[in-house]
């Protein structure tokens, strides 16, 4: 089953990570243009990097690579919630089942304002 929406016009952009920032001043079109050129693993290992040098290079103890499955899932899943105007798009959009999008968005705090499908 192919997933026919264009996402481009979806009535939830309150879930937009990029207007929350935008909102906040964080960042803007120009920061969104030059992203679009990092791949997303250059991305991250920029935001570790980033991190590390907070921490002065003390970095330790905290179980990253443990981590990262959570992490990921968690921005995918807010990804969908983000992008897909009901829960059986989203679902299909991850991938998985209705009972298992529940339990991510459970799991991960995300909140449902999903129009019921």
């Amino acid at each position: 089953m192919s997933l026919k929406y264009d996402f481009s016009v979806t009535e939830f952009k309150e879930y937009s990570l990029i207007k929350k920032y935008k909102e906040k001043g964080l960042i803007n079109d120009e920061f969104l243009s030059l992203l679009n050129h990092i791949s997303l693993e250059d991305l991250v290992a920029l935001k570790l990097e980033s991190v590390i040098r907070l921490c002065n290079g003390k970095f330790f103890g905290f179980p990253l690579y443990h981590s990262l499955k959570s992490v990921v899932e968690k921005s995918v899943t807010n990804i969908a919630a983000s992008v897909c105007p009901t829960k059986k798009q989203a679902a299909l959009f991850l991938g998985v089942l209705d009972v298992k999008l529940r339990d991510l968005y459970k799991k991960h705090d995300i909140n449902d304002n999903f129009k019921d499908s």
